[in-house]
């Protein structure tokens, strides 16, 4: 199989949450499922305008509640911070 440079830069975007249409209002469900999708949230609290997890899903749903990350990261019981490499937002049932 070949591919060209647009039909590959269109997969990797596509793969990475870049395509669907963002949801009216992003709500916990969605950022569930963005960090499921992406296999991780990697945790990086060096920045300039706020910490890279909290840019992440801004980029894939656009303006959504922080807080409601944080709830849906530090409530529950579906994700846990780890080393995957990184420091990293994973779900409980990869690691």
């Amino acid at each position: 199989m070949t591919l060209s440079i647009e039909e590959a830069r269109g997969l990797a975007l596509t793969a990475q949450g870049f395509a669907a249409p963002r949801p009216r209002r992003p709500a916990a469900r969605h950022l569930a499922s963005l960090i499921r999708r992406l296999g991780l949230l990697q945790i990086d609290f060096v920045n300039v305008l706020v910490p890279s997890h909290y840019l992440v899903p801004f980029s894939r749903l656009g303006p959504y509640d922080r807080a409601a990350l944080d709830r849906v990261v530090y409530s529950g019981h579906e994700f846990t911070e780890q080393w995957a490499h990184e420091a990293s937002i994973i779900p409980v049932e990869t690691w």
